[in-house]
């Protein structure tokens, strides 16, 4: 009985490693997320996110980011994976690389975090909801 409760205890050890391990970013972050950020003016965002792939050891999402109701322009994202947190971090497209955006994804459906204008000493909240996938 000995013998076979080591295997087994093992088992259960590996199966709640994986299912409290790293979210995987190549299912979860495609899609098109709208939201906002916190500026007086222009506050409706929209990135959609084509594709994450790995380059080397790093993760790159591949997306189009801008106002909503504008043109979206190309942007490659490094995306960040941290344990569960995954963190997208990346300058607008725009004249000499635009403003400064962290964004943490929450619960797989939300991403949260910071807009900072080039040039401009304040940070404005950002938020954008996964409206679908790929």
């Amino acid at each position: 009985m000995r013998r076979t409760l080591v295997p087994v205890i093992g088992l259960v050890l590996v199966s709640v490693s994986l299912a409290v391990g790293q979210v995987d970013v190549t299912n979860v972050m495609p899609g098109t997320w709208e939201g906002q950020v916190s500026t007086s003016r222009d506050r409706d965002r929209t990135l959609v996110i084509t594709a994450v792939r790995q380059d080397q050891a790093k993760w790159i999402a591949e997306a189009r980011y801008g106002i909503t109701g504008r043109t979206l322009r190309p942007v490659e994202i490094p995306v960040s994976v941290v344990g569960k947190d995954v963190i997208l971090e990346f300058y607008t497209p725009g004249q000499g690389g635009g403003a400064h955006v962290v964004l943490k994804l929450d619960r797989e459906q939300i991403l949260r975090g910071s807009f900072q204008p080039k040039g401009v000493n304040r940070v404005y909240d950002m938020r954008l909801e996964k409206l679908a996938p790929k």
